[in-house]
């Protein structure tokens, strides 16, 4: 399973079966940027989290279920370079991103998508990932120039006491 941008902004999702590969666009995505994230349910369907293409677009997220392709916006008018999808135990969408030069963790819940801040200066934060342990506590590892001219690689770790991150820069203290 794949997801991908084509030149003209299309989202695609791709699978491949017995016969080959079933690629399929999803127009209901609108226009979609450089990069996207998948993740598969439970069911097997598709979960996908990308960036607008262009500046200030939306973080969305988009998936399927027996009803069709889904659409939400996650987090608007962002500047983003990339973001991470995971998908919980309970199939419950989280999703990691830098924003307006910070770094920004989402989860959906039942009132709608939650948000909140990582690490707060990052200048052009690139390259992010996410993984959600057993418990389901977010990790997430960024890329970031932090004003400076090299580059530094961060670690984030989500501690439920006192429901916040610790950040560790250049992976001290892993």
């Amino acid at each position: 399973h794949i997801s991908y941008c084509v030149a003209n902004s299309t989202l695609k999702y791709a699978r491949k079966t017995a016969l080959g590969w079933d690629i399929r666009s999803i127009p209901e995505a609108g226009g979609v940027g450089s990069f996207t994230t998948l993740a598969l349910d439970f069911w097997g369907y598709p979960h996908i989290g990308f960036q607008g293409n262009g500046p200030f677009e939306p973080v969305t997220y988009v998936f399927e279920d027996e009803d069709g392709w889904h659409v939400e916006e996650v987090a608007s008018g962002t500047i983003s370079q990339s973001c991470y999808l995971e998908l919980d135990s309970g199939d419950r969408p989280h999703i990691a991103y830098c924003g307006y030069n910070k770094v920004r963790y989402a989860v959906r819940t039942v009132s709608g998508w939650e948000s909140e801040v990582v690490y707060p200066d990052i200048d052009h934060g690139r390259g992010i990932g996410l993984a959600l342990d057993a418990r389901g506590d977010a990790h997430i590892v960024f890329r970031g120039n932090d004003g400076h001219v090299s580059a530094h690689i961060y670690f984030a770790s989500y501690d439920p006491e006192p429901s916040s991150f610790t950040v560790m820069p250049d992976g001290s203290g892993m």
